[in-house]
């Protein structure tokens, strides 16, 4: 349950560098909503539920956006200075400044962004006999839904003339790692997702130029697959024809070719790299714990989402914990790799009631009522539960 794990609360700093020139931490800090923290340094900050769909009803507010951070942001960011370098395989190296970019034809792009360990908590609680994925235990809260706004990766590949045999791109950031035993983190992936036109470089966040805490002043967007890949404070892509060899690719983020046994540990030569989101669904209202009123009218709402393009078709709502279910009525989708909204009229009876729901994507993939175990505790999409008590007035 959302509850059973005790977290504090703190003001999240997520204040702007909405344009200035070299901020430093602490001016950034803004009258910001409460956040869920997970790990309090690096910046690990979850998002309410209910703050999730805060923005016209589908989108997440900025400031109560999800962090998830491996060194922390640096400590600060001169806009003016800032230059994006592509080199390696291509004809042209290029180095644009946020200016530059700005001044090429620019896309909207509504996307899921979500944390590959969100949920990771919950495994601990459905194998208690198997051992505990290590990492950030996150619940619900490290994912969220915007609208990125920037230029086309393929028009800047096409840009600098990618050669032939060229199949990678590995990326590198502004952050730099909190210990010198830490490597930095360089994330490498396929030329193939970046010529997709959903992949961009984002400037803006929900029409706002891009947060600090969020990549200030560009991000890669990788929409459809899990938040590693979006690298921030992005600054350097080296096309080639190899993945680089660092840590935070070679061996962190990723999942085992075979499914096994709970608690039994995977060889790497036995895994791949964390990719494409799983089909998902979050119930937004009723939360756990409310107390419905019995005999009226209750509105069960929540978002739905899949990965690399697939779309939510159906989400189905059950209000006795799983014995029967009715489809939910959805809302509009704003993009193949945006989440739906989803709501189901329910009049409550007196008593507990535990809520669930069930969506289905157009690929025939559909959320299960246990995510498999994996020693990373990564891609945890299981049918959540959500008890409530209703009572007369």
């Amino acid at each position: 349950m959302e509850n059973s794990l005790s977290r504090s609360r703190l003001l999240a700093a997520l204040g702007g560098a909405l344009g200035a020139a070299a901020l430093p931490l602490s001016a950034r800090a803004a009258s910001a909503p409460l956040m869920d923290v997970i790990v309090e340094r690096p910046y690990d900050w979850g998002t309410p539920l209910a703050e999730l769909d805060g923005l016209d009803g589908l989108y997440t507010s900025n400031r109560a956006f999800f962090i998830r951070s491996h060194m922390g942001p640096p400590p600060s960011i001169d806009r003016a200075a800032w230059r994006l370098t592509i080199d390696g395989m291509v004809e042209r190296p290029l180095q644009l400044s946020l200016d530059d970019l700005r001044k090429m034809e620019h896309v909207d792009v509504p996307a899921v962004l979500q944390c590959s360990g969100n949920g990771r908590f919950f495994y601990g609680t459905a194998f208690p006999t198997a051992s505990h994925p290590a990492g950030a235990q996150w619940q619900y809260g490290g994912v969220g839904h915007a609208r990125w706004t920037g230029v086309r990766m393929r028009d800047l590949l096409h840009r600098a003339g990618v050669k032939s045999g060229a199949r990678y791109s590995n990326n590198y950031g502004l952050d730099n790692p909190l210990l010198p035993t830490t490597p930095k983190f360089i994330r490498g992936l396929e030329l193939e997702k970046l010529l997709d036109p959903g992949s961009i470089l984002a400037y803006e966040m929900n029409g706002e130029p891009l947060p600090y805490y969020h990549g200030f002043p560009v991000r890669l967007i990788v929409p459809g697959w899990a938040g590693d890949h979006w690298v921030k404070w992005i600054t350097h892509m080296t096309i080639a024809d190899a993945i680089t060899t660092d840590f935070w690719t070679s061996a962190g983020y990723r999942y085992p070719n075979k499914l096994g046994t709970p608690g039994k540990g995977v060889k790497p030569t036995d895994e791949h790299p964390v990719t494409t989101l799983n089909v998902k669904s979050l119930i937004l209202s009723p939360l756990d714990g409310a107390r419905p009123r019995a005999g009226t009218a209750t509105v069960v709402r929540g978002v739905a989402w899949s990965g690399d393009g697939a779309v939510v078709r159906r989400v189905e709502v059950s209000v006795d914990g799983g014995r029967s279910w009715r489809d939910a009525d959805l809302g509009e989708s704003p993009g193949r790799f945006g989440w739906r909204t989803f709501s189901h009229r329910w009049t409550p009876q007196a008593g507990t009631a535990t809520i669930m729901a069930r969506a289905t994507d157009d690929r025939g993939a559909v959320q299960p009522r246990v995510s498999p175990w994996n020693p990373g505790g990564y891609l945890w999409n299981a049918i959540q539960s959500v008890q409530v008590e209703a009572a007369h007035a």
